[in-house]
């Protein structure tokens, strides 16, 4: 049976009022007639209503979609339902009012009436033919006036007896004046063969009718015709069978909530056609075939008692007319329905929901390319309604996958808009499948997943773009629910603009910097769409998320001191000092320098005496800091493989994973341009004497240990906090162990290093140490290592101080029977965020 619901309609051609619309510029009659809808529900606030405002109109359209529904109340077919598996009535009882609630409800008890209209009472008739026989007497006579055809007098439906009906469109102006008489009407037959069956389409003409209004109807018979032929060889090689049974067709007013209907009664396979379908072509066709397609399910068999025989029975039948004609676009009708309806469970009946069903068999019949509809029929009807639903989990292919894709299809907004018929198919989620938020600064939502057989959700979740403090973005599962049978998860994200869709099936966290440079995490909104291909049981508690918002830090202040001490033989040396920046973060996960001031003293002895000593300091400041124009002072663990930071680890020689808790590289600022400035002075035996350099001879530890490995109590909440004792011989550069760096490329990149007075194997290059060789070397004094004790000095002189401080200068060098240790306090506190 097709259903509807129409609140006001005049048969065009039939009236004045309303010209006949020809054949090419054909409307719809959905276009004339209003679908029972429920009121839909927005909540909102003058404060989400300003937010709405806004945001931009691709975005403020996916969160104009209603919230709810307005609960309709019951109807009497779910009234008298009730009253059955209350046990107050018998199930013939509840039957024949069923009837009487859809043609006659004034017949009805005050108990059973609604203001809502019913739901058919086609599967009530099948129910009293089927069981005719153990009908009481009363019960027959009080059915029979619904199943006679309308050329036998006793009809409910013959034009003698329409005065009395209420409830169809007997109050329309052109019926009125029809039954002014019981004479002023005839009935038409066109008796016909066709594929070996005897078919009778009935319908009457008023004596006193224009030859317009006669034409009309004469017109309207014939596209019935036309289409039960049509519509016939489209069913016949689908379902591999026929009907065997002559057809009545009648054209006749039926209640406003029908365009058809069908049933079997007498030998003969009955189909109804609602008169006011007349002059709107498209919708008699698609009508014939629906009902037809219902005769070719009886040819197999298929039950009618049960919530899975209905809906698979209309679900398929609506899917027919798609079939038949796929241009029509008739049921494009169903749309609404169907989309607001998605958490629900997937196999039900009652309020048209099995018609809005078809939608399932469309997808997939027409995307992912399976087509069992005869034999998903055949199977019910010789299995029984217990085998639909493990035919559909056995028949569809990979049907988690298939379900998913299902459920985001029905997303229907870019960028999964693929629905197509002939023209777009408008819609998505609404109502109890879809929760939206707009998300705040410092926000948090949760929410709880549960999953009826076959439902679908939707969570729709929008990050203000107006909002400069909202840069932080944190999406947490409560599992991974990769490896479960029937349930997927997966996200449509729009980032910097674009829609991406994403598999998160198997993730457990995921975070976004909107402050990132390249604008790859600036995500704007968020849908999380779960889906259950299990269309027997329900998922209850099936997952858990929370999506968090906050602010995201820029700016750190950096304070950080040391100790250094280095011990060979009876040399001794010793430097500290401190260095004070200001470091910008970076894409969440590197933090550059942005402006650095550094100082350090060194001094050097041997046994007590000091032989030399150094003081050193610069400062620079960086306007817009980045990779290539600063040094990176921490580098942290992403949280996945990203692409773009992974090209910028690449510049500093990654090529592997970093250590979980990050690096903290603790050499000095020294940017190309910047120099270290200070002094050293060397006191030589004499003859030489003191010798003083206008280079500072940067043996501070922190530029010979280069990077540390940062552990998990190095974090805190306000930003780092690090205190460290360093055997500098053994330590290992964590950039060199972590990504096998080229150290060359390290020495390119940190500047610092190539700025060193000698970072080789040479003396400092200056020209008061050449000076000071070149008389070593007149003097036969160039090997220093055997140089003999002069005076109070010992054999180990300043010239062999000389020769361990170029050795330990060198990262990673180590000087034999010498020792190393450095001392390290770092403090880096964040101080502001992006948008301040």
């Amino acid at each position: 049976m097709f259903v509807f619901t129409i609140n006001s309609f005049f048969i065009p051609g039939c009236t004045s009022k309303i010209k006949k619309n020809n054949e090419d510029n054909d409307k719809s009659i959905m276009a004339q007639i209003s679908l029972k809808e429920p009121k839909p529900i927005y909540n909102k606030t003058p404060e989400n209503s300003h937010e709405i405002k806004e945001l931009d109109k691709e975005i403020a359209d996916l969160f104009n979609v209603p919230d709810d529904y307005e609960e309709l109340p019951l109807n009497s077919t779910e009234l008298i339902e009730k009253a059955f598996n209350d046990g107050k009535i018998t199930l013939e009882k509840a039957s024949l009012l069923k009837v009487f609630a859809d043609y006659e409800p004034e017949r009805l008890l005050d108990e059973y009436k609604s203001n809502q209209p019913a739901d058919t009472c086609e599967y009530a008739i099948k129910y009293l033919v089927d069981n005719w026989d153990s009908l009481s007497k009363e019960i027959q006579n009080q059915v029979l006036p619904y199943l006679i055809p309308l050329n036998d007098n006793r009809s409910f439906f013959s034009p003698h007896n329409k005065k009395e009906n209420k409830n169809t469109a007997s109050n329309l102006n052109f019926f009125n004046e029809v039954y002014a008489a019981n004479d002023d009407y005839e009935v038409c037959e066109d008796e016909f063969i066709y594929d070996g069956q005897k078919i009778k389409i009935l319908y009457y003409e008023g004596k006193k009718w224009s030859d317009k209004k006669r034409q009309s109807i004469k017109n309207m018979a014939s596209q019935v015709k036309e289409a039960l032929t049509y519509s016939w060889e489209k069913f016949k090689p689908l379902m591999k069978v026929k009907p065997s049974k002559p057809l009545i067709i009648e054209i006749i007013d039926l209640p406003k909530t029908k365009l058809g209907e069908e049933f079997y009664y007498d030998g003969k396979y009955r189909i109804r056609i609602n008169i006011l379908l007349c002059d709107f072509e498209k919708t008699i066709k698609s009508t014939v075939a629906h009902e037809l397609f219902h005769v070719f399910q009886d040819e197999l068999k298929i039950g009618y008692n049960t919530v899975d025989e209905k809906w698979l029975c209309e679900a398929t039948a609506v899917w027919s007319e798609n079939y038949a004609y796929p241009d029509y676009n008739v049921e494009h009708c169903r749309h609404p329905g169907f989309f607001r309806t998605l958490d629900k469970e997937r196999i039900g009946y009652g309020k048209l929901f099995e018609y809005d069903s078809y939608m399932f068999f469309y997808y997939l019949t027409d995307y992912a390319g399976m087509n069992f509809i005869p034999e998903i029929i055949k199977t019910a009807g010789k299995k029984g309604s217990e085998s639909i639903r493990p035919f559909l989990d056995e028949n569809i292919k990979n049907i988690k996958e298939t379900y998913s894709k299902f459920a985001l299809y029905n997303w229907n907004w870019p960028p999964v808009d693929k629905y197509y018929d002939y023209g777009k198919i408008t819609g998505g989620p609404s109502g109890k499948s879809f929760k939206k938020k707009i998300m705040k600064t410092d926000e948090e939502d949760k929410a709880t997943v549960s999953l009826k057989p076959g439902a679908l959700m939707y969570y729709l979740y929008i990050f203000n773009q107006k909002d400069p403090m909202l840069q932080h973005v944190t999406v947490t599962f409560d599992k991974s629910i990769a490896d479960d049978k029937y349930l997927k998860r997966q996200a449509i994200l729009r980032i910097n603009g674009k829609w991406i869709v994403e598999d998160w099936s198997d993730i457990t966290e995921k975070q976004f910097c909107k402050a990132k440079t390249d604008k790859s995490e600036d995500i704007q909104a968020l849908i999380l769409i779960y889906s259950n291909a299990n269309l027997k049981e329900e998922l209850k508690d099936v997952d858990k998320f929370t999506i968090q918002t906050g602010k995201c830090y820029k700016e750190v202040d950096l304070k950080l001191s040391f100790e250094y001490n280095l011990k060979s033989y009876d040399f001794e040396w010793k430097s500290k000092g401190n260095m004070i920046e200001k470091l910008e973060i970076k894409d969440h996960y590197y933090y550059v320098v942005k402006n650095s001031s550094y100082n350090f003293t060194g001094e050097g002895f041997s046994e007590g005496k000091k032989i030399v000593e150094t003081s050193g300091s610069f400062s620079v400041s960086i306007n817009n800091p980045n990779i290539n124009n600063s040094m990176v002072r921490v580098l942290k663990k992403p949280a996945e493989n990203i692409e773009g930071l992974k090209e910028t680890y690449e510049k500093y020689g990654i090529k592997e994973n970093i250590p979980p808790h990050g690096i903290f590289v603790t050499a000095p600022a020294l940017l190309q341009g910047t120099s270290l400035k200070g002094n050293t002075t060397f006191y030589f035996p004499e003859p030489i004497g003191k010798v003083s350099l206008s280079d500072p001879l940067p043996l501070d530890g922190i530029s010979q240990v280069i990077a540390i490995t940062m552990d998990m109590d190095d974090w805190n909440a306000k930003g780092i906090s690090i205190s460290k004792e360093i055997n500098v011989f053994n330590h290992k550069c964590p950039l060199t162990k972590a990504f096998l760096v080229d150290f060359d490329k390290i020495i390119k990149q940190l500047n610092n290093i190539e700025s060193m007075p000698g970072m080789g194997s040479q003396m400092p290059n200056s020209k008061e140490m050449q000076d000071a060789m070149e008389f070593l070397k007149e003097n036969n004094m160039g090997n220093i290592l055997n140089i003999e004790n002069q005076g109070n000095t010992s054999k180990l002189s300043s010239f062999t101080a000389i020769n361990s401080i170029t050795k330990a200068m060198i990262p990673g060098n180590k000087i034999t029977k010498g020792s190393a240790t450095l001392k390290i306090r770092a403090n880096a506190v964040n101080t502001k965020y992006y948008g301040e």
